[in-house]
């Protein structure tokens, strides 16, 4: 047999090369269909939405809506409002729990004024003070986040002081032109929020509230309403049943990877809300507050609820109940659009 020239050595080579590269992008093909389309975890509907809940004012009480439109923070007017003390630090039902008590009309435009009702108080309307020349913002604290702020005036401050009980209480309105970005550490770079705590929605299941509450008649204890975990958006089964009729299992949403809500609900649909998801949301001692009483029925986190909740985060977050969401395409909402979930791989 006649030795192969250089020219006929150099083919050779390069057709095996050749081979053998076309080889390995097929197993990567194959690799990447197998764990991203045939064993991923698929989306499927995890029942309708049942409530949408928006909260004008950080930590009063939350208004119960049919439909809600969303803007780059969250619900539109959710948490665009809030009280702060002498120091320009936020307030909340933990260190000032008779917030729970001031309940609040939804503005119909950015223009109305606030209404804030209480007990014992007479009613106040507090007309919308925006950022311009002469009343400029003021900074204020939200926890770790500085936020641009405008002051609302001190009929409204003194109102709020005497309802709460707080010398030097202040109502402040979140800047127009203020972003306030979410942790990086848990969300998509860019999303942002207003006054909430630090994401724009939170999440809830009426199956694992109806779980919760099932933990706590073991216990002995009584049961919770779901305003005690102040959710934005609750979904359920078909008819609110909670898992009951075609709803997520209790606390499933733990472990969910991105959400979407539309008449189909599909992640991929043009018509659809999409969310990102964030985690479960921790709990601190809030929970524990009668939305419809006047303060708190623990200083801190039941010793029977806790353990009740859902999964625990670890030592530095303790139990969860909720998801946390981040929005990644705005449109609007209403009771009963479908809500579709897509799992963690």
């Amino acid at each position: 047999m006649a030795a192969l020239t250089l020219d006929e050595i150099a083919a050779l080579w390069a057709y095996t090369l050749a081979h053998t590269l076309a080889v390995l992008a097929l197993a990567a093909l194959v690799y990447f269909v197998y764990n991203h389309v045939w064993s991923s975890p698929k989306a499927f509907c995890a029942g309708e939405v049942t409530a949408i809940y928006i909260y004008p004012l950080k930590s009063a009480r939350g208004i119960s809506v049919k439909s809600a439109t969303l803007d780059e923070r969250g619900l539109e007017f959710d948490r665009l409002w809030m009280a702060v003390d002498d120091d320009g630090t936020f307030l909340s039902q933990r260190r000032a729990p008779k917030l729970a008590l001031i309940e609040v009309s939804l503005p119909k435009t950015h223009a109305d004024p606030l209404q804030l009702r209480a007990p014992g108080a007479p009613p106040l309307s507090v007309p919308v003070v925006h950022e311009v020349a002469d009343t400029p913002t003021t900074s204020v604290r939200c926890w770790d986040d500085q936020c641009d702020a405008v002051d609302q005036g001190d009929e409204a401050a003194a109102w709020l002081a005497t309802v709460l009980g707080v010398r030097g209480a202040r109502l402040v309105r979140m800047a127009k032109a203020h972003r306030r970005t979410c942790s990086p550490n848990y969300a998509r770079a860019g999303s942002a929020t207003g006054f909430s705590d630090g994401f724009p929605i939170l999440l809830a299941n009426d199956a694992s509230l109806a779980e919760l509450c099932r933990r706590l008649v073991a216990r002995g204890k009584a049961t919770v309403p779901m305003n005690r975990f102040r959710p934005n958006l609750v979904f359920g089964g078909k008819g609110g049943k909670g898992g009951e009729l075609g709803g997520a299992p209790p606390f499933a949403e733990d472990n969910w990877a991105a959400v979407a809500v539309g008449l189909h609900g599909d992640l991929k649909d043009g018509g659809a809300t999409n969310f990102d998801v964030v985690k479960p949301c921790a709990r601190c001692k809030m929970p524990t507050i009668d939305q419809a009483s006047r303060g708190p029925l623990s200083p801190t986190l039941c010793p029977t609820l806790g353990p009740a909740l859902g999964p625990a985060l670890g030592p530095a977050l303790g139990s969860a109940f909720g998801l946390n969401l981040t929005l990644r395409l705005n449109l609007s909402l209403h009771l009963g659009l479908n809500l579709n979930l897509s799992p963690q791989p």
